[in-house]
């Protein structure tokens, strides 16, 4: 009974600990900041507020710009918010209980509730549905031979049984910035359609590798929307449902282009974006930060240079839609030891290429680059064969053990083979070309 105690006692502590507060020393920092890097960008229903986000922290500011405020912060990283359809909630993402799950909250960071329960499959990039039940979001796989992988995965709003809506495609690669229509026929997705063999290393951002994709949610039909070189990523479809904002690369910018679904025409609109992400693996984010539409359906508020930017698309004009804050962060006290690199002695942890003289009594190995000879019966401290400062390996002995032969390096010189007689000099055999 007492052992059944102290282990109850003990999940019941570690049930408690907080992933915001490590309990290690700290100092608190505050950074006064009027650009950012990466930012995702939320206009709410009305047109009359932004949400953003900058350092892992979430943001709220008027439409027009000015002084933000701090809605969700912390130790936590925060990020990605999206405003539900009736404008009363947002929902982001948050490591706050150790892994990237969805979490929703007030627009004013109160009444905090987890969507997703996910503990080593990481989610990333949500979208509400047009009815607000339902959150989608891609879904990471954690093992090797998924490495590249992900799902789009719907998780009730309100709690419930999540539901995958895409698999993962049939290549074994991802699936990315789900995007609902306004009516909730449709989720719109971006496709890696390049197999991982082909761009496992390297990807060149101006060919076909990525599309966007359309789901019919009623019948499961999927078509491709747009695609082609240069690809087509971060879909944003406009409050009427007309037109689908996208971001491609074109040459080597990337590239704001708006589609007209009734005419099915792509028009470039803005061409000072930062550089989308589609040439690197994101396990952890979107290939491009999302960006929103301003309710009037005539322009679009976008992360570019640092700024955002209000995007009006008759005419490709831009204003930059200024803010100021004031960031406060708490920095862990980074655990440091000291190291001394060049001691005198030390101890060899690892050797290779052992060899024994035909008589038994000589050990010959290498460690350290060099190649060393020990006495077996009387032991002592191993003496080098031959001192030099160039690198050797791959000793061996004569039959008779009064010869020993072996490889010697030199950055300049090249390779030799080597040939060293007991008390006397090696000797080169073969000399290759440095």
């Amino acid at each position: 009974m007492f052992g059944l105690a102290l282990s109850t006692a003990c999940i019941s502590s570690a049930q408690e600990w907080d992933v915001t507060d490590t309990g290690e020393p700290y100092r608190e920092v505050a950074l006064t900041l009027d650009e950012g890097t990466w930012i995702s960008v939320a206009v709410h229903p009305s047109g009359k507020t932004i949400l953003f986000d900058v350092l892992g922290d979430i943001y709220s500011m008027p439409a027009e710009g000015g002084e933000a405020r701090l809605v969700l912060g912390g130790s936590a990283i925060q990020h990605s918010p999206v405003i539900s359809p009736d404008g009363r909630r947002v929902a982001y993402i948050s490591d706050v209980d150790g892994t990237d799950n969805i979490w929703t909250a007030d627009l004013d960071g109160g009444n905090r509730v987890q969507v997703s329960f996910e503990q080593t499959q990481a989610v990333v990039d949500p979208d509400w549905s047009a009815d607000g039940k339902s959150i989608a979001a891609a879904r990471m796989f954690d093992t090797a031979d998924k490495l590249h992988a992900s799902e789009l995965v719907a998780y009730p709003s309100g709690g419930g049984s999540a539901e995958i809506v895409v698999e993962m495609p049939a290549n074994g690669e991802n699936v990315h910035d789900a995007e609902y229509s306004p009516d909730g026929d449709y989720l719109y997705y971006v496709e890696k359609v390049t197999p991982p063999h082909a761009s496992a290393i390297y990807v060149d951002a101006n060919h076909k590798n990525f599309a966007i994709q359309r789901l019919e949610l009623n019948s499961s039909q999927t078509e491709t929307v747009v695609g082609g070189f240069g690809g087509a990523l971060a879909p944003s479809i406009s409050p009427d449902g007309s037109k689908m904002a996208f971001v491609r690369r074109v040459k080597e910018q990337t590239m704001l282009f708006v589609y007209d679904f009734e005419t099915r025409e792509q028009v470039p609109v803005f061409d000072e974006l930062d550089r989308d992400g589609q040439a690197d693996f994101l396990g952890q984010g979107a290939y491009y930060p999302r960006f929103s539409w301003f309710p009037d359906g005539q322009s679009i508020a976008i992360w570019s240079g640092g700024k955002i930017k209000r995007i009006f698309l008759q005419d490709g004009r831009a204003e930059e839609i200024s803010f100021s804050l004031t960031a406060h962060h708490r920095l862990t006290e980074s655990v440091r030891f000291s190291q001394d690199l060049a001691p005198e002695e030390f101890r060899v942890k690892a050797i290779s290429r052992l060899a024994l003289s035909p008589d038994g009594d000589t050990l010959m190995f290498g460690a350290l680059g060099r190649t060393w000879q020990q006495s077996v019966s009387s032991g002592g401290e191993p003496h080098q064969l031959s001192p030099t400062k160039a690198s050797q390996s791959d000793a061996s002995f004569s039959p008779d053990g009064s010869k020993t032969a072996y490889i010697e390096w030199n950055d300049v010189k090249g390779g030799a083979l080597k040939l060293k007689s007991k008390g006397e000099p090696p000797v080169t055999l073969f000399q290759s070309i440095g």
